[in-house]
């Protein structure tokens, strides 16, 4: 697949006239959109130049193109294919961004308990969740086979020479779980850097909010109901922090009457059974993402359990439906949950 020069659409939206530092001035919002990283990623930001806000968002979504290129299985060339068919037979070199990556994925990997394991690529292959073909329930002899591809810990990151490689033949990395967050936290980050404070980035459903939207209040985030596609089951306001969601209703199969979803549980390869959806806050989104996966698979009732229950505000539907919420999330951003 060849990478696509970047093409966004924008959309200029005459804003309100907002008071900052005792000036008052004309506010736009500029909007921009584009598929990768196999979902629509969307921005905005709130300025008052709007050739400016091109700009940053143009430079916003090259990086975003960047990261799509060297870490998407849908591109042949890309460095994360060229890890999974080499990095067994040898060491390979990566630059100072991509060695970080991997570096947090293992951590991240050792801190929730191994629940997200960026090694499960050969597996969600198998399942056909990483690629256009058909999903199919696989054989269990076999994905016990391929179980035994999965471990974090065969991953051998070198820091001297930044190098990786894989300790077992047939391998296969997947940054699907990680690389959107990523991706939004350097969006954002370029953003802040030219000065920008009100803005989003939306990368299907794991965003930052920044700031205030153009009417001068809280962004306001709806998180869709995960068995109604076109309602929300709630809402809320925020500003500067991460947001990410995992749900069982983005990619999946019905099949036989049982919903199979792309979220596997590394200990077993199936698809995560203790949760429909989990949406988190945090500082940012790359580990808020790791979060809710993590939550998705542990299932409530051992989350709550934890210290981490107590640390973030989440939202949590459990497998039959239920909503459960702690009180930091109510009390500070004003969470509204509609009617299941």
């Amino acid at each position: 697949m060849m990478l696509q020069p970047i093409r966004i659409i924008f959309a200029i939206v005459l804003a309100s006239m907002l008071v900052r530092a005792n000036q008052d001035s004309v506010r736009y919002e500029v909007y921009a959109s584009k598929f990768l990283l196999g979902t629509v990623i969307e921005g905005k930001v709130v300025v008052g130049d709007i050739s400016f806000g091109k700009k940053v968002l143009y430079k916003a979504f090259k990086e975003i193109e960047r990261i799509d290129s060297l870490y998407s299985l849908q591109n042949p060339k890309s460095l994360l294919n060229y890890i999974n068919s080499n990095a067994f037979e040898k060491n390979i070199p990566l630059d100072s961004d991509s060695f970080g990556l991997f570096e947090r994925a293992v951590f991240y990997s050792q801190k929730y308990e191994g629940l997200f394991d960026i090694t499960i690529g050969k597996l969600t292959e198998l399942w056909g969740f990483n690629s256009e073909r058909e999903i199919q329930i696989p054989d269990s002899e076999i994905i016990r086979e391929y179980l035994n591809l999965v471990n974090y810990k065969l991953i051998e990151l070198e820091q001297l020479n930044r190098t990786i490689k894989l300790k077992k033949k047939g391998m296969q990395l997947d940054l699907g779980g990680i690389a959107k967050g990523y991706a939004v936290d350097r969006a954002t980050q370029i953003i802040q850097s030219f000065g920008i404070r009100d803005f989003f980035i939306d990368a299907g459903g794991d965003l930052f909010v920044s700031g205030l939207n153009a009417q001068g209040q809280l962004w306001n985030i709806g998180i869709k109901h995960p068995r109604k596609s076109n309602d929300y089951l709630a809402s809320f306001c925020s500003t500067n922090i991460g947001i990410a969601t995992s749900g069982d209703y983005e990619r999946f199969a019905i099949i036989n009457g049982k919903r199979y979803h792309h979220i596997l549980d590394p200990r077993n390869g199936l698809p995560g059974n203790k949760a429909q959806s989990v949406t988190v806050l945090f500082p940012n989104v790359e580990e808020a993402t790791v979060i809710a996966k993590y939550i998705f698979l542990l299932g409530f009732d051992s989350f709550r359990e934890i210290e981490l229950a107590n640390e973030i505000p989440y939202l949590v539907v459990d497998s039959n439906g239920s909503v459960h919420y702690n009180n930091a999330f109510k009390k500070n951003y004003g969470l509204e949950i509609y009617e299941k």
